[in-house]
């Protein structure tokens, strides 16, 4: 991605933006759903302006051992997120599941610690799993991972130093 990319984004943006106030000014409360997903749109082609000026990489989050990442992954499990071991790395620590979030003392007895990284991404819709009108009303704007099937454990992921841990 480039530079001309972003630039084409945003003003795909600020096209979204204007046609929302545009529906403001020609409506009362008849306009809100029209006006919301302009500025909807216009968040998204903004997140993916924000991809393209970083290469077409986000900061995700990794689990490590010291400086070695852990073949893990977050999942949204029973008891909400948590790390999703690779058969292997939970043989070395001896559990499939870690509980996510960096107060935890399972990872802290462990030795493990999560930190940023950076990997190839893309921005899409996410309706956290609603449907009908509740769906469309929670939806919110993710980074999600580019899938690669040689890297499951997304193991090529790059620690990013500047970035803290959110």
């Amino acid at each position: 991605m480039t530079t001309i990319e972003a630039a084409r984004l945003r003003a795909k943006a600020a096209e979204s933006r204007k046609a929302a106030a545009e529906s403001f000014e020609r409506s009362d409360t008849d306009g809100c759903y029209s006006q919301w997903a302009h500025g909807l749109s216009a968040d998204l082609a903004e997140a993916r302006a924000g991809i393209a000026d970083d290469n077409g990489l986000a900061v995700f989050t990794g689990l490590y051992h010291g400086d070695k990442r852990v073949e893990a992954k977050l999942v949204n499990g029973r008891y909400g997120l948590g790390w999703l071991l690779s058969e292997d790395a939970a043989s070395r620590h001896g559990r499939k599941f870690i509980p996510h979030g960096a107060n935890s003392r399972v990872q802290r007895s462990l030795g493990l610690t999560e930190r940023s990284e950076r990997h190839p991404a893309y921005i899409c819709y996410d309706d956290n799993g609603s449907k009908g009108m509740a769906g469309m009303v929670n939806v919110r704007i993710v980074a999600r991972r580019v899938y690669d099937e040689n890297d499951p454990w997304h193991m090529n992921s790059r620690v990013d130093k500047d970035q803290p841990v959110g």
